[in-house]
């Protein structure tokens, strides 16, 4: 394979022309070396969505020097999923104030993190509060929160979740079980 040092030039090359922004973005999200952490740290506030969203996603699960400080504004900054994903990517960074807000989301199901970032929080030290928030969803009458709460309860996959995850089987009806069936198979449990 290629190293990272010629990754690094690779991507600094094709970043310097707008058109090869995202491949290189491609790139630098396989690289482990500090000059394509800083690429992706520099586009993560980008004006296009796709190259924002590019670079955010590469940085949920690479720690780059500070990349904190460096996503402390484009959090504050960003609206909708990339506001979700820079917070992810912020707390992957080691700074947890985006957590605080992600968890204040799941009060207003339009706004609600999907079931990705919920397995995220509770893999990262928010079991309990996401299993809770999780148990309260299991019963709701919003069959898209469901959903995603079953995906998440699938990833999370410790007894509690699949307990949930159970209950909510018991729940569903018809082809509205297909997601939860799905869930219970993501756990590796028969």
């Amino acid at each position: 394979g290629v190293g990272d040092a010629a990754m690094a030039t690779i991507t600094a090359n094709a970043a310097e022309n707008s058109d090869h922004l995202e491949y290189a973005l491609d790139v630098a999200s396989r690289s482990q070396s500090p000059r394509t952490g800083q690429l992706l740290l520099e586009h993560a506030g980008d004006r296009s969505y796709d190259v924002s969203s590019a670079a955010l996603h590469a940085l949920v699960d690479r720690r780059v020097d500070g990349g904190a400080a460096g996503l402390l504004p484009v959090f504050e900054e960003k609206r909708g999923a990339l506001k979700i994903t820079a917070a992810v990517a912020l707390a992957t960074q080691g700074d947890d104030s985006g957590i605080a807000w992600l968890l204040e989301q799941f009060g207003d199901p339009r706004k609600a993190p999907g079931a990705e970032t919920m397995a995220y929080l509770a893999t990262h030290g928010h079991e309990d509060t996401i299993l809770e928030i999780d148990a309260t969803t299991v019963s709701s009458d919003d069959e898209r929160r469901r959903d995603q709460v079953y995906l998440a309860l699938g990833q999370i996959a410790t007894p509690r979740a699949k307990e949930l995850l159970l209950a909510g089987l018991d729940r569903e009806h018809g082809a509205r079980r297909k997601t939860a069936i799905v869930a219970i198979g993501m756990t590796g449990d028969p």
